[in-house]
Formats: structure tokens, C-alpha cells, sequence
């Protein structure tokens, strides 16, 4: 009688697994990694019982990344994660807080909602968009360097309110880019910022202490400077910060172009603070603080993730030694015309007088900066290594995701038939079935279900191929 209950409770277990099978990939422990994938996303469970998207595997272009898949709150749109792919219209739903380096580069998008609740967006990661046409970004979010670089039809930027640093190449070769309104504490515009961009007018506020290398350089349509504030501005202005734009940042406003001496400033609100204390931006009564900067500085950057671009990784120069009376034993290493393909070694302690030529050469993250032409140049040479790298490691986890199925046995029966080359072509017509393994039925796990399985089940039937 046990042994009969026993056998019972085994059957019925297996019934039980057997029912709980979906159209959905069952999740699969590899190295402690639970890789899961549907007819739109690989994706995977973290250990914490979120989500990370990891790549579109879907065909549609007006998609919603959702907010929870089978229950489980998604959290994370991870790197790469629709890399050149024809999605145009984008809501990312609420509750999302982070989006890595690079996840829709180079895709047709259109038309971009972000949610309130985004937190981080990583280096580049609606770099090349060169279709999107306006974006607000919310309030709170932290955002990558080279952000909306090569996004040449961006018109209308509505930046968080709450903004104190535009980041190094964000809007850079943003040519639609005419304005921005930047936001009231705005203190900071990084290295290349605004590089190549359509800006004609720019209007600073009066928080604003740092205007870094090449940051409006070739703005060629910027005609016009101004503050909010009647008293002016007490910015540290690199160099080339205007190299080759249509206007120069007024020497008056420019505490770099001041005398060394201490300076009696007119400004409401300004103290003298020790140099080497940091400056804080703003009081408890949003009277704003003035500090005379002694040197420039080198902005510290938030979290970011590298991009993947170039194979050809960017040489480091060794730390700068101090100054010595004989000649250096190796000049700088001068930046390529826009016909080289080579990325030049850029040392971190050379000035912009050293490495700029011609206004070509790669940042250190990889990024071009030079003229257009070459800008496009270069960015078709980086895209070939970064594809295949990034097709590579989609097949990598989508092999792990489907390391336990049977190619072909779509309707579940332990045999591979007609039946399943049916069910597969039902599929593709929009016909549902009551048993579908979708995991199953991607024969040349390529991500998606479609006529090439079918063909693929039909070929094996007929011993023409194994799978």
C-alpha cells in the first residue's frame, strides 16, 4: 500500500511539471546565472528577484519594456540591449531604474518616454540615434558621458531640473540641437559637451564655475553668449572650450583670462573661500556662492560602464613626472587626419595644445571627435567589431538559456514530425495552440520563431539535416 501511494505521488509530480510547461523558456541554472527567454527578451533573475534585460529578440518597432515579467519586477535594461535594432518607439515602464552603456545604440528610435523612476543611464546609451527626435530626461537621473552623441536629428532636450553637470560629449554632433534651456544649477559643462552641435544662442546661469576643453568647439552656428545674471559670470573657461565656434565666451566673464591677484567682484552673494576648500554651489537661502578657481580641474565622473566600440583598446601614458630641464625623451603622440584608421595613443597629462591638429582624434572613451565626415568614418569601423562581439554573446546566452530542450519537439509529444513543423507555421500565422515550446521551436537558436524553423524541422524529417 506505501509503495502504491508512493508510485501515485511520482505520477502526479510529473503531471504537475508536465502542466507547468509554457510557451516560455523554463529558467536554466548555469554558473549560477537563471537565463530565462520569450518571444521578446533574454533576460535573467537576480539573485535579488529582479529582472535584467539582456536583449530584444522581438520584431516590432512601437514596444513598452515591461514593468514585471511572470510577476517578477524588472529593474535593469542591461548593455547592449537592443543594439542596432529597428525599435522607433520606446515607453520604458515605470519602475525601471537603470539603463546600461550603449542599449540602444544605433536603433531607428523615433520617439523615447523615460520613467520618473530612472536612476542611471550609462555611457552612451542612446549614442548614434540618429532618428530620435526630442527627449525628456527625469529628474534625479544620473547620466553617462557621450549620452546622446551622434543623435543628429535631436531638436528638443528638456534636461532634470534638478542638473548640476552636463557630461563629457553628451550632446555631442547633435546638429539639429538649435537651444537648450539649462537648468537653474547647472555648474559644470564637461569636455566636448556640446561638441559639433547646431547650438545658436546659449544662455548660462549664474552657479555656472566650469566650462571644460573643446566643450562648444565647432558650434559654428553659436552666435550668442548671456547670462541670467545682471552681474555676469565668474566661469573657469578652458582654452579651447570655443575652438572654432561663431562666438568666444567673454573675457569678462572668464576667470581664467582674470588676473592672478585677488579681484574685488561686484557679484551679489560671492565669498573669497580658501582654494583648496571644495566650492559649494548654492546656500540654504539660494544665494549663490563665488569662488575664484586656482586651476583647472579634472571633473570626477559618476559610474559609468565601458562601451564596448573598438577592439583596439586606447593606450595609457605612464604618470607624468615632474618637470626636468632635458628634453622629453618622447613627444606627444600628434592625433591622425580623418583618413587614418589607426586611434592615436592620447597621454592623460598632454594639453589640447599638443594633441589637437586638426580637430581629430579619439577620446578616451573610445569616442571620435572630429569633423563629421570622419566622425562617420569612424564609427562604421568601430560598429563591425562591436557587432560581432555583441551577436556572439547573444547566441553565448541564448545557448545557455536553452541548454536543456529538444530542438524541434515543438508540441511536446518526445518526437519531432510534421506536427511540429506545423505547430511553427500556425505560430507564424497567429494561431494559438494549447502546447507551444517556444524554446523548442527556435531550431537555429537565433531568438525568434519564425518560417526558418519550420524549414529547419521539415529538412530534418526529411534526413536532410540534423538538429
Amino acid at each position: 500500500m506505501r509503495n502504491s501511494i508512493k508510485k501515485w505521488v511520482c505520477i502526479a509530480l510529473a503531471v504537475l511539471m508536465l502542466a507547468s510547461s509554457t510557451a516560455y523558456a523554463a529558467p536554466q541554472q548555469t554558473d549560477e546565472r537563471q537565463l530565462y527567454q520569450n518571444d521578446e527578451y533574454i533576460y535573467e533573475v537576480l539573485d535579488n528577484n529582479t529582472i535584467t534585460i539582456l536583449f530584444y529578440t522581438g520584431e516590432d518597432d512601437i514596444i513598452q519594456v515591461p514593468a514585471s515579467i511572470d510577476g517578477i519586477p524588472v529593474k535593469e535594461i542591461g548593455s547592449h540591449a537592443f543594439y542596432e535594432t529597428q525599435v522607433k518607439d520606446v515607453t520604458v515602464s515605470e519602475g525601471i531604474t537603470f539603463i546600461g552603456s550603449e542599449a540602444f545604440y544605433n536603433c531607428a528610435l523615433e520617439t523615447l518616454r523615460l520613467p520618473s523612476t530612472l536612476k542611471y543611464a550609462g555611457t552612451g546609451a542612446f549614442r548614434y540615434c540618429k532618428s530620435l527626435r526630442s527627449v525628456l530626461i527625469p529628474p534625479k537621473a544620473k547620466l553617462g558621458d557621450y549620452m546622446f552623441y551622434g543623435c543628429t536629428s535631436l531638436s528638443d532636450v528638456i534636461l532634470p531640473s534638478d542638473a548640476q553637470v552636463i557630461k563629457e560629449g553628451m550632446f555631442a554632433y547633435c546638429t539639429s540641437l538649435k537651444s537648450i534651456d539649462f537648468p537653474e544649477h547647472v555648474s559644470q559643462v564637461d569636455s566636448y559637451a556640446f561638441y559639433g552641435s547646431g547650438l545658436t544662442s546659449l544662455e548660462f546661469t549664474n552657479y555656472l564655475n566650469y566650462i571644460g576643453d573643446m566643450a562648444f568647439a565647432q558650434c559654428r552656428d553659436l552666435t550668442s553668449i548671456s547670462s541670467t545674471s545682471d552681474a555676469g559670470l565668474r566661469t573657469y573657461v578652458m582654452k579651447d572650450a570655443f575652438k572654432g565656434s561663431g562666438v568666444q565666451f567673454p573675457d569678462e566673464w572668464n576667470s581664467n583670462k582674470l588676473p592672478t591677484v585677488p579681484v574685488t567682484p561686484t557679484a551679489p552673494g560671492y565669498t573669497q573661500t580658501d582654494p583648496t576648500e571644495e566650492t559649494t554651489v548654492g546656500t540654504s537661502n539660494d544665494t549663490p556662492q563665488y569662488t575664484t578657481p586656482q586651476a583647472p580641474f579634472e571633473p570626477t565622473p559618476d559610474f559609468t560602464i565601458a562601451p564596448t566600440v573598438c577592439t583596439e583598446p586606447i593606450t595609457e601614458a605612464p604618470e607624468t613626472q615632474a618637470p626636468v630641464t632635458q628634453a622629453p625623451t618622447e613627444s606627444p603622440t600628434i592625433a591622425p587626419t580623418v583618413d587614418s584608421t589607426e586611434p592615436p595613443t592620447i597621454p592623460d597629462s598632454a594639453t589640447s595644445d599638443e594633441i589637437i591638429t586638426d580637430d581629430s582624434f579619439v577620446t578616451s572613451y573610445g569616442f571620435y571627435i572630429g569633423d563629421a565626415q570622419g566622425f562617420l568614418l569612424y564609427e562604421d569601423e568601430c560598429a563591425l567589431s562591436a557587432r560581432d562581439a555583441i551577436a556572439n554573446n547573444k547566441k553565448e546566452l541564448l545557448e545557455l538559456a536553452w541548454n536543456v530542450r529538444t530542438q524541434g519537439d515543438v508540441n511536446d509529444d518526445n518526437a519531432v514530425n510534421v506536427k511540429d513543423a506545423t505547430a511553427i507555421q500556425k505560430y507564424c500565422a497567429g494561431i494559438s495552440q494549447s502546447v507551444f515550446i517556444y524554446k523548442n521551436a527556435d531550431v537555429n537558436t537565433d531568438g525568434k520563431v519564425n518560417v526558418k524553423d519550420a524549414t529547419a524541422v521539415q529538412k530534418s524529417i526529411a534526413g536532410l539535416v540534423k538538429i
